[in-house]
């Protein structure tokens, strides 16, 4: 590739293109090296669920979230065992049960309403806000509800906030950014 002026270096290339010494053939071989990234649209279409399964899961997956907590919830409040009979501890549970619900709402939106959203965005979104997040979350936030002081699960209440907050931010930004 050296003998015709090609180079894979970026570096170099933009200093071809700035001094006009890079033809265009070389520019589209090297804007070849870097795929198109996959919308949501397209992922969607590749995996064939059909938009009548993404409304069953837009009504399912939030409602379990919120229907699981509730029943946290309730079990906690019914069977006290040590503090967790507190009504100041139930909260806590339930904006888990909130922002659990949240994320699957802003997941199932990209899915019905922002086809060109990047995929990798709602598979972070998953990965972080489900897995990295919240499921670290539900364990100190049960443990919490059982053992913790007042000031610990309202710190708690306070983080749930803040993290609520921030989807309903990320969700705001994705339909200013992609919506049509």
């Amino acid at each position: 590739m050296a003998n015709r002026g090609y180079t894979l270096d970026p570096l170099q290339l933009l200093y071809q293109i700035k001094s006009g010494r890079a033809t265009n053939d070389q520019t589209r071989s090297a804007m070849q090296l870097v795929p198109p990234a996959l919308t949501v649209g397209e992922a969607n279409s590749k995996s064939r669920t059909s938009r009548a399964v993404m409304w069953v899961m837009a009504i399912y997956l939030p409602s379990m979230f919120i229907a699981g907590a509730t029943f946290l919830a309730y079990e906690l409040y019914t069977h006290p065992f040590f503090s967790a009979g507190y009504p100041w501890c139930l909260p806590a549970v339930m904006l888990w049960g909130v922002y659990m619900a949240l994320v699957a709402v802003v997941r199932q939106y990209m899915d019905l309403f922002l086809p060109n959203a990047p995929a990798a965005v709602r598979e972070a979104l998953v990965d972080v806000g489900w897995l990295w997040v919240g499921v670290p979350v539900f364990f100190v936030d049960y443990i919490l509800a059982y053992f913790g002081h007042a000031w610990m699960v309202i710190t708690m209440i306070c983080l749930l906030g803040v993290l609520i907050a921030g989807v309903l931010v990320l969700w705001v930004s994705l339909v200013r950014t992609y919506g049509k």
